[in-house]
């Protein structure tokens, strides 16, 4: 039901609740990491909710944050999403010392930025695999493959194969015993002994 929901939305209403979960996840990574530090001494840094509120979301509007499709999410947006945030971290250190602020200790910054890349790398995980389950119960008519050689050129066709949405591939087969009972994304890799 949620994935029929995000598959209907047009790209400005999916770009405003994306922008709005990663609001969210600044402020909760913010709290999180005031709270690691010391709940106390918490007061003095209050200002950093302030500037990631002010700084967070055109930042990210600015260095193309939300351009990317989401249901193609895949392990080069999430580099330039930990190239952002940590960016993001910077501007907002930067600023505090500029204004002669209160500074958390460096461990903080770097929990801080992890936080903050965990939660809006997992958020466009989730979003990006509701869209996918979608389509697939779309297609419920589609063809069993099975993919011969687990390595790079198996692993790309497969890739291809999922894109397309008509092909489930089920199975790997690969002579290469170092290769055998293992998995390329939950699909098991077994000899071709086992065809027949």
């Amino acid at each position: 039901m949620i994935a029929k929901f995000l598959s209907r939305l047009d790209s400005s209403f999916r770009i405003f609740i994306l922008a709005s979960a990663d609001l969210f996840f600044l402020e909760v990574a913010v709290f999180l990491t005031l709270l690691f530090n010391n709940p106390i001494q918490g007061i003095a840094y209050k200002w950093i909710y302030f500037f990631i509120l002010i700084f967070g979301i055109p930042f990210y509007f600015f260095t193309g944050q939300y351009k990317p499709l989401t249901r193609y999410t895949g392990s080069k947006s999430l580099y330039s999403l930990i190239l952002r945030n940590f960016s993001l971290v910077l501007i907002i250190l930067l600023v505090g010392k500029i204004f002669g602020l209160e500074i958390l200790p460096l461990q903080n910054w770097i929990l801080l930025c992890c936080l903050i890349t965990i939660m809006t790398g997992l958020i466009r995980l989730i979003f990006r695999d509701l869209i996918y389950v979608f389509f697939n119960k779309k297609n419920k008519r589609k063809i069993n493959v099975a993919i011969y050689g687990a390595g790079d050129a198996g692993a790309k066709l497969y890739a291809l194969l999922r894109l397309d949405r008509k092909y489930e591939v089920v199975v790997f087969f690969d002579d290469n015993p170092k290769l055998l009972r293992r998995y390329i994304n939950g699909i098991r890799i077994i000899s071709p002994k086992n065809i027949l």
